[in-house]
């Protein structure tokens, strides 16, 4: 009995060395994956396939950036460039002027160097519409329109009052005219009772700045 276990376990061996060197020698072999153009390999054999950018340009194209057309510039704005640039600004208007025409009715009070400075019509700012920021006081127009068209404007402060008075606009000064002359300012054809460094004009209205040789009676401002 042993001896028959013992053959056919060599049996067993000898068949199994033959099956392996039957398949040994037929040459056959596992398929290899295929790598088509563009593609590259990593040591662990997976394959990468190189990306072109979106443009044609050669660049690699993050696969986790979505893709935006033109049209959709992705921040919830339009790609159009007509918007309004001015929404939203806070820009009023206002009709702003300064005026002079007083002296000429009192050649008599002023020196005639001075008169010659001055334009012959009386406006050293024609009335004209202008912008102004909501906060901006009448004086801070004055002196912004003023630096702007680079017409001298002289002025006094009060650091204790927070105020400030025009002393000398174009040259042409408070007294030059005068113990009454001096420059004052009316808001929509009214003169006002307090200084243009606290009155804040409003959309639409109208700022006269002038020069009054009669403590205003002479332009309409009661003194």
């Amino acid at each position: 009995m042993k001896k028959t276990i013992g053959l056919i376990l060599i049996l067993v061996l000898i068949g199994l060395a033959c099956f392996g060197c039957t398949a040994s020698e037929s040459g056959e072999s596992l398929p290899e994956p295929s790598i088509s153009e563009g593609e590259d390999v990593d040591a662990d054999g997976r394959v990468y396939e190189e990306n072109e950018s979106q443009h044609g340009t050669g660049d690699s194209l993050n696969p986790d950036t979505p893709v935006q057309s033109p049209a959709d510039p992705g921040n919830g704005q339009s790609s159009s460039s007509g918007q309004s640039s001015g929404a939203g600004s806070g820009k009023l208007t206002c009709t702003f002027s300064i005026n002079c025409s007083t002296v000429f009715d009192n050649l008599d009070k002023i020196d005639s160097a001075i008169v010659e400075q001055l334009p012959q019509d009386g406006w050293i700012y024609p009335a004209q519409e202008v912008e102004f920021t909501e906060g901006e006081s009448v004086f801070d127009i004055l002196q912004r329109i003023t630096r702007q068209e680079k017409i001298h404007m002289e002025f006094n402060s009060n650091p204790a009052l927070k105020s400030k008075y025009v002393e000398g606009i174009h040259n042409l000064y408070e007294f030059d005219a005068g113990e009454l002359s001096g420059w004052t300012y009316k808001i929509n054809g009214k003169g006002m009772g307090y200084g243009s460094s606290s009155h804040y004009p409003k959309d639409g209205d109208v700022i006269e700045w002038l020069y009054t040789c009669d403590q205003g009676r002479d332009v309409g401002v009661q003194p």
